[in-house]
């Protein structure tokens, strides 16, 4: 892909949609208990807080291990690969709450690009085999590497904004959102420090999803998605997610437009 384009990385059949909500829904806690953190040091914990799908399409699969969830592909190729991994919790639209994720992607973009993807979904959407929802994401791709937003709404997506960056060593990317304006915002950190937050896009819960009230509740989902492998342990990771309260003032502060 000459830039990143956030494919349409559900392909498989709508059975396969529904069996994934009703995964989430045997395991989502909804309300306060949304609430949490996983820097990835215990399998066991991650493995009650997450709902892991492996081999969605090739042999990607994702392992918990050396203080990260570990993107691997054993095989040597350039076709399609990926893994899914979502937290069982969802907040509901009258909760306000910031999701953040460490990343590493130094993977090579292959035949079509190799990406991370942090989505925010609707939860009620999933129940009848729709992806609907806003994604921020880091690619690599032959023209070079980027950040991107996207839309993804029934039957399609559409790409929003794209920004070139030269690190894909570390990186952070962020999704907030406000209850008041109901408005979710994405950001990203190049620095993979904390230290570069800035604003990439945002989008309203009114346009990502028409028809969602207050009652209604958001899942998140994090993609990795390749066209390259071997893939092995330390290449191509996640670390540090956080899904908290909105965050204080000074919090924010660290963000730049």
């Amino acid at each position: 892909m000459k830039t990143l384009s956030v494919r349409t990385f559900i392909t498989k059949n709508t059975n396969l949609l529904f069996a994934l909500y009703l995964l989430l829904a045997a395991n989502q806690s909804v309300g306060a208990g949304w609430q949490g953190t996983d820097d990835f040091s215990s399998a066991s914990y991650s493995s009650n807080h997450w709902t892991f799908f492996q081999q969605m399409l090739g042999q990607m699969t994702i392992q918990v291990t050396n203080g990260h969830a570990s993107f691997l592909e054993p095989t040597s190729t350039i076709s399609h690969q990926q893994a899914r991994m979502m937290w069982n919790e969802t907040p509901t639209v009258a909760d306000g709450w910031i999701v953040d994720i460490l990343c590493h992607n130094p993977v090579p973009y292959g035949d079509g690009g190799s990406s991370l993807y942090l989505f925010v979904l609707d939860t009620a959407a999933l129940g009848s085999g729709q992806i609907v929802g806003f994604t921020v994401a880091m690619g690599q791709h032959s023209g070079g590497s980027s950040f991107g937003s996207a839309w993804y709404y029934p039957g399609g997506y559409i790409n929003r904004v794209t920004v070139p960056c030269t690190n894909n060593t570390l990186f952070g990317m962020r999704l907030v959102y406000n209850p008041g304006s109901q408005t979710i915002q994405a950001l990203y950190d190049p620095t993979g420090i904390g230290l570069g937050w800035t604003n990439l896009d945002s989008i309203t819960v009114s346009a990502m999803s028409p028809g969602m009230t207050a009652t209604n509740t958001f899942s998140f989902l994090i993609v990795p998605d390749t066209f390259y492998g071997p893939i092995s342990e330390g290449q191509m990771w996640a670390d540090n997610f956080r899904a908290l309260p909105t965050p204080p003032p000074l919090l924010r502060s660290e963000e730049h437009t």
